[in-house]
């Protein structure tokens, strides 16, 4: 069986039994990182070369700086495959009740992640977990409901893809949906995004809608297809 289908069966041990304890689903959840720790980009046929093109939608989106294609989705939990290009950005942004885990398959990223804390009205003063650099060398990183659920993507000087699985997927129907987050002076109201200060334990975020600057386009999956 190849790693890619390794893991949508093992995805599908993870994320779709409904009667699993907390320690089984921990014990899947590794097996699962630990077969994506032997991904690369090969075996998803994808290259740095796709970043050399326009990724548009038109007509609404012109060389936009993100992509995504999508592998395999389900009601339980969907696979995916993000392109950034270099020095590019995904804003914060959140996972409502969801469990994540990436994997980058070519280039270097960095990943700052959050805390949310259960709070009625925003600002929201959010626990910075984490600022890591992640390459193709990197163990996959992981997101939970509430462990570093918010977090933003930074591509460094090369465009970067990363395999990413959500479990459940986006759904706002269900209210997943994905909201959007901005760095705040604690003394001021009015949000803006700032550079990362990793020293601060941590900040203060404000929700609001998908900044103008980003967007993510659609792109078509060419890799093998993974069967049920």
């Amino acid at each position: 069986m190849s790693l890619v289908q390794q893991i949508l069966q093992q995805a599908k041990k993870t994320f779709v039994l409904k009667t699993r304890s907390d320690q089984s689903f921990v014990h899947e959840f590794e097996a699962l990182k630990s077969i994506m720790c032997k991904l690369t980009a090969e075996d998803f046929k994808v290259t740095p070369e796709l970043a050399d093109r326009s990724w548009d939608y038109p007509p609404f989106v012109k060389d936009s700086p993100a992509c995504c294609m999508e592998v395999y989705e389900c009601s339980d939990f969907s696979i995916g495959i993000f392109l950034l290009k270099p020095k590019m950005s995904m804003p914060l942004h959140d996972h409502p009740g969801m469990h994540g885990v990436m994997k980058v398959l070519f280039g270097s990223m960095v990943v700052t992640s959050y805390n949310k804390p259960p709070s009625l009205q925003p600002p929201f003063l959010c626990k910075h977990v984490n600022t890591k650099i992640l390459t193709t060398t990197s163990e996959p990183c992981s997101l939970h409901p509430e462990d570093s659920n918010i977090h933003e993507i930074r591509a460094q000087d090369e465009p970067v893809a990363f395999l990413d699985i959500l479990a459940p997927p986006y759904d706002p129907s269900k209210g997943r949906d994905c909201v959007y987050y901005f760095r705040e002076d604690a003394r001021s109201s009015a949000p803006s995004i700032s550079t990362i200060d990793s020293s601060k334990k941590s900040e203060w975020l404000r929700p609001g809608s998908n900044p103008p600057w980003f967007s993510c386009v659609p792109l078509e999956y060419t890799g093998p297809i993974l069967k049920d």
